[in-house]
């Protein structure tokens, strides 16, 4: 009794701001969103006004990161002669299903999503976003890291299927969206966004 069915149906739909969704059947999966904003509102430095009487930015600085790992990163000697990872043995399942149907539409701003019914797979959303008003300095950084190593998968009369229907239609702004019914994959949405605002 191995089947897994994911979905997203009618979800994620007319949404402002930032958006993050994980979703996991699976096994063994690395899921996780990490988001991180800075904004300068400030005037500056004390008697950096200047003579015309207009605000002065200051300084916004955003980091995000993500580390996900799975499996075996040394050598440990088990009974079958694996590396120590991980280990899945899928016989005669009869449906392994990602489905994503009428959703992430019609969003305002930054959405990211992953889904994932398979085995062992490192997903992630990063997203760092720095603003500075008034012309000052801005700065973003958004980091990944993603390993998969040592692990093993056994799979005989297994079907699988990933399916993104009537989705991802009319956003505005940056949209990521990642899919996987297989095994041992790394996927990720990474966003860095830094601007400075002159008035």
């Amino acid at each position: 009794c191995a089947e897994k069915r994911d979905k997203i149906l009618g979800s994620v739909n007319n949404n402002v701001g930032i958006v993050t969704v994980n979703q996991s059947a699976g096994n063994m999966n690395n899921q996780g969103s990490a988001v991180a904003v800075a904004v300068d509102v400030a005037n500056g430095p004390p008697g950096d006004d200047g003579s015309d009487g207009r605000k002065k930015g200051g300084f916004a600085e955003s980091q995000a990161a993500v580390d996900q790992k799975n499996g075996a990163f040394k050598r440990i000697d088990s009974v079958d002669g694996q590396s120590g990872g991980n280990r899945v043995d899928s016989i005669n399942i009869l449906f392994r299903e990602a489905l994503i149907d009428g959703s992430v539409n019609n969003n305002a701003g930054i959405v990211l999503v992953n889904q994932s019914p398979g085995n062992m797979n490192n997903q992630a959303n990063a997203v760092s976003v720095a603003v500075s008003l008034f012309g000052g300095v801005a700065m973003a950084e958004a980091d990944l890291g993603q390993v998969n190593a040592g692990n093993y998968v056994n799979e005989f009369n297994v079907t699988k299927t990933a399916t993104i229907s009537g989705s991802v239609n009319h956003n505005a702004g940056i949209v990521g969206v990642n899919q996987s019914a297989g095994n041992m994959a790394n996927q990720a949405n990474v966003v860095s966004v830094a601007a400075a605002i002159g008035r």
